[in-house]
């Protein structure tokens, strides 16, 4: 899109939960009760939204993780794989 003049700028995340239709119950296999996750990202250039993702994860498969800010000293001497001293 950015060659055609619309160059992204910043987006918008909206992370909820709910029921899931009957169609995505049997799509993601999922277990009566069992909730969806659903995240919509809108992508914005500085005029107007250009561009909407909408992503349905099975609400008892997943895990939402996210850094915010410099934690690079949080993961300095890891040795197992995993990061060191992460709180997950």
């Amino acid at each position: 899109m950015a060659e055609h003049g619309h160059v992204e700028i910043g987006y918008l995340d909206e992370i909820t939960t709910r029921m899931p239709t009957p169609d995505e119950a049997r799509t993601l296999d999922l277990g009566a009760g069992v909730p969806v996750l659903m995240y919509v990202r809108t992508a914005y250039t500085k005029d107007r939204p250009v561009r909407l993702t909408e992503t349905i994860f099975a609400g008892d498969r997943n895990r939402l993780v996210y850094e915010l800010g410099q934690l690079n000293a949080l993961y300095e001497g890891g040795t197992d794989g995993d990061r060191a001293g992460s709180p997950r």
